[in-house]
């Protein structure tokens, strides 16, 4: 049976005349589906047009299973299609529109055009939606990777269709299609040879409307286009008004992904061009239509042009108080860049904000910025919870290190010694490995000034195991040193260490450890945290002063 039906179709593909091809067209009502889909294949392998123009006229009525058969052969339609758009009848005319959208049919562009230039066309609505589809179909091609099962090439299709439309855009002053203008621009790069010399040449009838399209138009291709422009290394002025007044959200969002990216040269240029983007200053605007990343870039926007002090500031603030955490973040740092008492003002209210990543930057700053109570405030925070807090601090107060401590102990008075080597401790976070390095030091008088500092920095609890080493120190003056720290540590070990030393071989050593045990207190040079005996920012000066003196001996 299914031979002999295969053979029939086959004989009717063959078979001249339209006799054929009316047997065929009525097999398509048959009930039977191969019935149907054999006599649907041999229309679209006969010679005969009827049978195209038959299923192109009934194309809104039938199955997506027969628009995937005929999708195979896309070209077998397009003239029936053709004829279809410039015929009189809208039902015709509405099917073949439906039917070149969905077969991608772009040699449907030039008749379509030469359709739409008749602004009196009956159908001009219906073929400007067709016409904008297929464009707009034939841009997500080329955005997309290449399918090569089509045979069919979306680049050479583009240049063959802005040819078309370019040819179109000559004849504007006579039809004045906007359409046709935005048509043009979904497709065409900046560096076409046609966009730039309509660019360039404000007197050209098209130009104030691609300039307006570019301003104002929804579509992604076009806003892209307008964007492309900021890494031309010469811009004409056109699209750099669409990036200054355009203020749709879409748009914005186009504009933030590309300044999300690594600026080149001319990009990074062509916004230093522009000092003034009236959405970004105004007051009102919260931002609260963007994601949180898309904060952090319109910060990054606003230091990226030319913004002057006062608006610069102005959205500084704005996102600093209203914005989302990352936008937060970013105008807190933006802000190391900028002095002045508005400024600090800005300073002081982000550190109330109660997330640490924004407060952290503005910490950074409180000394750069000469901002009274700096090291106050920061020694405050120095026992936060919050890493992003303690690190903060350690690099806003890189002169409190072990190092230049060391370097500048001989200098500093017992005061000061005291005061700073507290700050130190906490600071530096490498201090303790610097400490119990020099506890280990071949050279004697670091490892006596090694004893100093511990006892100044109150950290003898944490470098114990360093300190009970030195009380097997041949030197039996570095033994006493020991026994002078080891009697403050509050561990049964360091206990138990100082009762050993009773029966030291040298007599000094021996009442060094005696007297200890019998006071068992601690010495009121390093009684209480050592804060209370000099104020921060004074001993600060101080240490700094003696730091930058010259090098202490070793």
């Amino acid at each position: 049976m299914k031979r002999g039906m295969e053979a029939t179709f086959q004989v009717l593909t063959l078979a001249p005349g339209e006799t054929a091809d009316g047997l065929l067209i009525r097999a398509l009502e048959s009930p039977n589906r191969a019935v149907q889909e054999g006599a649907l294949n041999a229309l679209l392998s006969r010679r005969s047009s009827r049978g195209p123009a038959e299923l192109v006229s009934r194309w809104t009525s039938i199955s997506s299973r027969w628009r995937s058969l005929i999708a195979r052969r896309p070209g077998r339609c397009s003239t029936a299609i053709r004829e279809a758009i410039m015929s009189d009848d809208a039902s015709r005319c509405e099917s073949a529109c439906v039917a070149g959208r969905a077969l991608c049919d772009y040699e449907l562009v030039v008749p379509l055009v030469q359709a739409i230039e008749n602004r009196e066309h009956p159908q001009r609505d219906l073929l400007v939606d067709t016409l904008m589809g297929l464009i707009e179909s034939l841009y997500d091609e080329l955005a997309s990777r290449r399918d090569y099962r089509v045979r069919r090439d979306p680049h050479q299709v583009r240049h063959h269709v802005l040819v078309t439309l370019e040819q179109s855009l000559t004849r504007y002053s006579q039809h004045r299609s906007t359409e046709l203008v935005e048509a043009f621009l979904i497709l065409v790069n900046r560096d076409h040879v046609g966009l730039k010399r309509i660019l360039a040449a404000p007197n050209d009838p098209v130009y104030h409307e691609m300039v307006d399209r570019l301003c104002r138009s929804p579509r992604p291709g076009i806003m892209r286009l307008a964007l492309s422009f900021l890494d031309d290394p010469k811009p004409p002025r056109g699209p750099l008004l669409a990036v200054i007044r355009r203020h749709d959200t879409p748009f914005v969002r186009h504009l933030l992904r590309k300044i999300g990216d690594d600026f080149e040269p001319a990009f990074q240029a062509n916004l230093k061009r522009i000092n003034s983007i009236p959405w970004l200053q105004n007051p009102k605007e919260t931002f609260s239509a963007y994601s949180e990343q898309e904060h952090a870039l319109i910060v990054k926007l606003a230091t990226s042009i030319s913004l002057e002090r006062e608006p610069l500031l102005d959205v500084l603030g704005r996102m600093l108080t209203r914005g989302k955490v990352p936008g937060r973040v970013a105008a807190a740092a933006a802000l190391a860049a900028l002095r002045g008492s508005d400024v600090n003002e800005l300073v002081f209210a982000g550190l109330e904000d109660p997330e640490p990543t924004v407060r952290a930057p503005l910490l950074m700053q409180l000394r750069e910025k000469g901002i009274p109570g700096a090291i106050d405030r920061l020694l405050d925070e120095l026992d936060s919870q919050h890493p992003v807090i303690r690190a903060a601090i350690q690099q806003s107060m890189p002169d409190f290190s072990f190092p230049r401590y060391m370097s500048a102990f001989d200098k500093l008075d017992e005061e000061v010694q005291i005061s700073t080597g507290l700050m130190v401790a906490k600071i530096d976070p490498n201090a303790i490995t610097g400490l119990e390095q020099e506890l280990a030091s071949e050279v004697r008088t670091r490892r006596l000034r090694a004893v100093e500092m511990t006892l100044a920095m109150s950290c003898q609890n944490r470098v114990e195991p360093a300190l009970r080493r030195l009380l097997g120190d041949p030197d039996h003056f570095i033994r006493m040193y020991g026994i002078q720290a080891i009697a403050r540590c509050t561990s049964s070990a360091a206990r138990e260490a100082l009762t050993r030393m009773l029966d030291d071989d040298h007599p000094s050593v021996r009442e060094a450890a005696r007297s200890a045990i019998e006071e068992n207190s601690h010495d009121e040079r390093y009684a209480g945290d050592g804060t209370e005996a000099v104020d921060a920012t004074v001993a600060a000066q101080a240490f700094q002063a003696a730091a930058l003196g010259g090098q202490a001996r070793v």
